[in-house]
């Protein structure tokens, strides 16, 4: 499980770098709090959908 959520905020950070280069400066602190909050709702559905 921490496998998982390493690799979810590195993606999170790797796609908040993205879009902010490709939208330019405008509000980049918007960008990583909406990817932040988008890569913690992947998180939970992921861990919602476990059968036990």
């Amino acid at each position: 499980m921490p496998i998982l959520v390493g690799s979810m905020s590195v993606m999170g950070v790797t796609l908040s770098r993205l879009l902010g280069s490709v939208l330019g400066p405008v509000n980049r602190a918007g960008q990583v709090m909406t990817t932040l909050a988008g890569t913690g709702a992947v998180f939970v559905g992921v861990a919602g959908s476990r059968d036990e």
